[in-house]
């Protein structure tokens, strides 16, 4: 019985610490604290870059026949006898190559484009 009277009293001492420790004020003037704060924004903006892509020259049968005909034509005009039929000939094929490269550079698409990009 000894133990347990010295056990409460022990716990009451303790008790009485525990509120040693609070303070009471009373409260004397306020003022507000105003702080600027940095919010994160997002800007954005468009940027082009223009790009050029090759691509290569593509056959067209049409400009390679005009020019064939067209230098068949120029070439007969030139030459006699054989060599007539020789500067046909020649007029046809020089024709047709000059033809079919004028006609692919002429209608080829055209790959410029611009990029966008946000930053």
């Amino acid at each position: 019985m000894k133990k347990l009277s010295i056990a409460i009293t022990l716990l009451t001492l303790m008790q009485a610490d525990a509120y040693a420790f609070e303070a009471v004020a009373t409260v004397v003037s306020v003022s507000p604290i105003n702080e600027t704060v940095n919010h994160p924004t997002q800007q954005c903006w468009t940027e082009t870059q223009q790009t050029t892509q090759y691509i290569p020259p593509q056959h067209s049968e049409a400009g390679a026949i005009i020019g064939g005909v067209t230098g068949g034509l120029l070439g007969s005009t030139i030459g006699r006898g054989n060599g007539k039929v020789a500067a046909a000939a020649g007029g046809a094929v020089v024709g047709a190559i000059a033809g079919d490269r004028d006609a692919a550079e002429k209608w080829a698409p055209q790959r410029n484009g611009s990029g966008s990009r946000l930053a």
